[in-house]
């Protein structure tokens, strides 16, 4: 049996990251299909649509920290050559996914309503947030898996089926959007919970796939994927000492967003809806960087795995520059046609006037975090989970804090979002400065 190997060269790197990219422009294209759909019923749904969404890949980023741990441990175990150890590390982590996505409904379907009550301001957003989550938790299982296999997939370098599967999510979600928002072909117009029940049903196509294809593909076989085995403990707590800070960390991150949305939603529902537009464009900007950053860690992760951690840096700022090069067009593109990108998610004039000052804002936010992310991917593909979990919460500090003062001087939707500014600024610094100072190097035997 040969061990797969990875190369370190820009096409390896637009090889492992594409399919990421795919898989969050899927993740992005659900975000605008809820927002498109949602949208032209009224402000009040769009808002409740977006409030929804952040407190619920608040719990269920979690998975994207167990993922990226797996990813990590998977790498490395790659770059040993160890096979067989891949298996124990992805069955572990299913394990532990399993119990994380029955905490996360827990929380999402029967604490959550009682929290947002006093949360929200808005009897109406209320209501409607509510009907979405109370539907939409009911994926939590499969988006888990999902994910974790995802960073399996990447982690071993052969991830295309990303790609199929958050293409089959994606598409499957805007054709039952039309029959279960708006009422096509004579089915119930469900409004904010038809939404909520096409992204489940999507979700569960695209994770169908994956399981399809990790049996015919052979990685059940070669890798002892789902065998029965042990509980090993040691695994267990070495997996979580990994994916544990990185898991705080995404916390952290929306934790930021959540505090943002509190304090806009105080401005009025206009706001709410524009800001809602602002986020999801945003967040369709960083997918380049998102595919960019999963391929920093994977090959952080494996290069120091065989052997050659004097790499490392240089490996990071290739890949940065690739990052920084994809935002800087997605930048310019949103400087240039501000109205044009937000028609993408609604016709509504009001709404698309309050998102252009805070649409320049995360524009350069953006570049900022198209190098800032990759080196923080570094960083948590060195295994050094605990310092990137300071640097978020020194980042975030600073967010929140920028956030309130901009509350007391200048509570405007542009001023609220020039904070990304202060957060991603820290980000790359703080990253730069930790990967220069070698300190990662003591921390390889601990993944």
């Amino acid at each position: 049996m040969t061990t797969p190997s990875l190369s370190l060269s820009r096409r390896s790197i637009w090889k492992l990251s594409y399919p990421v990219m795919v898989a969050g422009l899927s993740q992005s294209l659900l975000m605008l299909t809820d927002t498109a759909f949602l949208g032209r019923l009224g402000q009040v749904e769009l808002a409740a649509g977006g409030m929804a969404n952040l407190w619920y890949f608040l719990l269920v980023i979690v998975s994207l920290g167990l993922g990226s741990g797996l990813q990590v441990m998977v790498g490395r175990r790659l770059g040993e050559g160890n096979l067989q150890a891949v298996g124990s590390v992805v069955n572990h982590g299913l394990l532990l996914s399993l119990f994380f996505s029955l905490l996360t409904f827990v929380i999402l379907y029967w604490l959550m309503p009682i929290f947002l009550q006093d949360y929200l301001q808005s009897r109406a957003i209320y209501l409607n947030t509510v009907a979405y989550l109370d539907i939409r938790v009911w994926d939590l299982p499969i988006v888990f898996f999902t994910i974790l296999m995802r960073g399996f997939y990447t982690g071993v370098g052969h991830n295309q089926i990303i790609v199929w599967s958050t293409l089959l999510t994606a598409v499957s979600n805007f054709v039952l959007n039309w029959f279960l928002v708006l009422g096509l072909a004579g089915f119930p117009a469900m409004g904010v919970a038809g939404s909520a029940l096409s992204t489940v049903i999507a979700q569960a196509l695209g994770g169908l796939l994956v399981l399809v294809h990790v049996y015919r593909a052979g990685y059940v076989q070669r890798y002892g994927l789902f065998r029965r085995e042990a509980l090993d403990s040691g695994l267990l707590r070495r997996l979580m000492a990994l994916s544990g800070p990185t898991m705080l960390q995404y916390l952290l991150s929306m934790g930021g967003f959540l505090y943002l949305a509190y304090e806009i939603e105080k401005l009025g529902e206009t706001a709410l809806a524009a800001s809602e537009l602002v986020k999801t464009a945003y967040l369709t900007l960083m997918i380049p960087s998102w595919g960019f950053q999963a391929a920093a860690s994977t090959l952080v992760s494996y290069v120091i795995g065989a052997g050659h951690p004097a790499a490392v840096g240089r490996l990071a700022w290739r890949i940065a520059l690739q990052s920084l090069w994809a935002a800087l067009g997605l930048s310019l593109f949103l400087f240039a046609f501000p109205r044009l990108t937000f028609q993408l998610y609604t016709s509504d004039p009001a709404l698309i006037q309050q998102a252009i000052g805070p649409g320049y804002m995360v524009g350069i936010g953006l570049l900022l975090f198209s190098i800032g992310g990759i080196y923080l991917n570094a960083v948590i593909g060195t295994g050094a989970t605990r310092f990137a979990l300071a640097a978020e919460l020194g980042t975030i500090t600073a967010y929140c804090l920028t956030i309130y003062l901009l509350r007391v001087y200048s509570p405007g939707l542009m001023a609220y979002w020039s904070a990304e500014l202060a957060y991603m600024g820290g980000m790359v610094l703080t990253t730069w400065l930790y990967l220069r100072s070698k300190r990662w190097m003591r921390l390889r035997a601990a993944v």
